[in-house]
């Protein structure tokens, strides 16, 4: 027995176009650099967002502030180095506090 073949045809093309970002002015900028691979930067924009990072020895030590959405000022700090990247601010989340165990010093049985 044959079945019966079901057609649908294509699915509308559906063309979304986000609005354009307002343009927004750099008030003050700074940046330098060095033979050993350090540098510097610094921007503050029209729309109070900041940014500064400086970067020497294989660490970079910056941060950046702006207004959020809901008129809160937010900052973060933050450091890259040998241990990783770590940032501080009082917008990100912190995880539950957790209980560890306690860890026993291991001493080998004297023969």
């Amino acid at each position: 027995m044959k079945m019966p073949r079901t057609s649908y045809g294509a699915a509308p093309a559906v063309r979304t176009v986000a609005a354009p970002l307002p343009l927004v002015r750099i008030l003050e900028s700074t940046s330098t650099s060095d033979d050993q691979g350090g540098y510097a930067f610094r921007f503050l924009s029209e729309d109070d967002i900041q940014r500064q990072e400086e970067a020497a020895d294989g660490t970079v030590f910056g941060s950046y502030s702006y207004i959020s959405p809901e008129g809160v000022p937010v900052s973060v700090r933050y450091v890259a180095d040998t241990l990783g990247f770590r940032a501080e601010s009082d917008a990100l989340p912190t995880p539950p506090a957790v209980e560890y165990e306690p860890v026993y010093e291991y001493r080998p049985v004297s023969q």
